[in-house]
């Protein structure tokens, strides 16, 4: 597996087939589904497999073991890089803190990126929390911009971050 990035206590690495139902597990578990797209396991394997598109699985250093996993497009021609989706199966840790300043790192150090991005439910207070937290900017929302499986319709908030706002 190839490493991209390593912060303090985790390894950040590109995920690999057998780890897929690992990740539809977490994208389905109870304290996330609500909060994240489900991929099936052919759009996991086309995310491996795309070049513009990085599946990445979050391990402990220490272990190895297993504690989530983000997915992130890059667009190379904008320097823009967006994250589409994190989850942590081990909560409470600051993991999502960790992985996200990692990548903030990683983006605008080593991809050279000019823009990070994401989008979040407007019911999701503890990742709007964190991405303010992190220095990120609101930039409006898109009104009822998803249909649920619960049939209803949800917002997102649009986050993002600069590499001239980035605190090195």
């Amino acid at each position: 597996m190839n490493t991209h990035y390593e912060t303090q206590r985790l390894k950040i690495q590109e995920a690999t087939p057998d780890q897929i139902p690992y990740i539809m597990a977490l994208e389905r578990e109870p304290e996330s589904r609500d909060f994240v797209f489900q991929g099936t396991r052919e759009d996991h394997l086309r995310e491996i497999e795309s070049p513009v598109i990085l599946l990445l699985s979050v391990t402990l250093k220490s272990d190895e073991t297993p504690v989530g996993f983000l997915i992130a497009v890059v667009d190379d021609h904008s320097h823009v890089l967006e994250l589409k989706r994190i989850v942590m199966g081990v909560k409470n840790q600051g993991f999502g803190r960790e992985v996200i300043q990692g990548l903030m790192a990683y983006g605008f150090s080593t991809l050279g990126i000019n823009r990070l991005w994401l989008d979040v439910f407007t019911d999701n207070p503890r990742g709007i929390h964190l991405y303010q937290s992190l220095g990120m900017v609101f930039e409006g929302t898109k009104r009822q911009a998803y249909l649920s499986a619960a049939g209803e319709y949800k917002s997102q908030m649009i986050f993002s971050l600069l590499r001239e706002e980035y605190p090195r």
